[in-house]
């Protein structure tokens, strides 16, 4: 062979043994097919969706932030209304019927005093009678101070009567009519006050209502992450059975090492000074040899 100089270096070839040619062109064939093409992608579902139940829950949830709940509205108008005096008590500014005049009772003691001075006058006309016939005897006088007196006790006994009824009846229905409406008050008072306790319990209530919504969204989370084990599995088999050949294939040619070892490994001598087509012809025979080329 003709060349430059004499210097030459040695080239280390591997040669598998004869038994395992065939394993090996099968292994290249099948990192050709492998190698050839984009890698395969999962196409299949990955992320699981929202189901019906935390679709309702979300509604819910919306629905309670925009509108809020019935006791919670409730207790808000109770307190809006309160602030603005919408349940001012009647009964604190109410008179009392009694407090003033009555005509009731001007009527009553009007009869009343009617009545004792017919009788009066039936029972002092006796009396009078006889300081008249006194009058014709020792004069006009007797007569005149018989009637002084007898309306002197009139106007005595008119006035203890009225005294007597205003006293015994009228101040009295005063006092039944201030303790009416005293306990009218006190009823309505009592209901505001049952009326506000009860609206100082609407963020409990409206707390159970966002509970029982968190409670459903919970469910419908725990049926959603089961439906994404059910996806991660599903594609994590695909995965897996994409992955088989390559494992296939790592193991033939694990397999083919060991079959193979450090034999069938041979030496020859390439000149220097060869012209690269010389050089690449060369490195093809090397490369054909080792699948029993030469």
């Amino acid at each position: 062979m003709s060349g430059g100089g004499g210097e030459s270096n040695t080239v280390s070839e591997f040669k598998p043994p004869d038994y395992t040619q065939d394993a090996w062109q099968q292994y290249v064939t099948n990192a050709t097919g492998l190698t050839s093409g984009e890698m395969p992608r999962y196409q299949g579902q990955t992320v699981a969706g929202v189901n019906d139940q935390q679709q309702l829950a979300n509604s819910m949830l919306i629905n309670n932030a925009l509108n809020g709940t019935a006791s919670g509205n409730e207790a808000n108008s109770m307190l809006y209304l309160t602030m603005n005096g919408a349940f001012d008590n009647p009964y604190a500014t109410t008179l009392n019927p009694y407090g003033s005049e009555s005509q009731y009772m001007d009527d009553v003691i009007t009869r009343s005093n009617n009545k004792i001075s017919d009788a009066y006058a039936r029972g002092t006309q006796g009396s009078l009678d006889r300081a008249h016939a006194l009058s014709r005897t020792m004069g006009s006088a007797q007569q005149q101070i018989a009637q002084t007196e007898n309306d002197k006790a009139l106007a005595e006994q008119l006035a203890g009567n009225t005294s007597n009824l205003l006293n015994q009846n009228y101040y009295a229905n005063q006092g039944i009519a201030e303790n009416q409406l005293n306990r009218a008050s006190g009823a309505l008072d009592s209901e505001r006050n049952r009326q506000m306790q009860a609206a100082g319990m609407a963020p409990s209530m409206q707390n159970m209502d966002l509970q029982s919504i968190q409670a459903l969204m919970g469910g419908g989370d725990a049926f959603r992450t089961y439906e994404q084990d059910l996806l991660n599995s599903q594609m994590q088999d695909w995965n897996a059975w994409m992955q088989s050949p390559y494992a296939q294939q790592d193991v033939l040619g694990s397999a083919l090492t060991r079959a193979s070892g450090g034999a069938g490994t041979t030496s020859s001598q390439i000149m220097q000074g060869m012209n690269p087509l010389q050089t690449l012809l060369g490195a093809g025979l090397l490369g054909a040899g080792m699948y029993g080329g030469g």
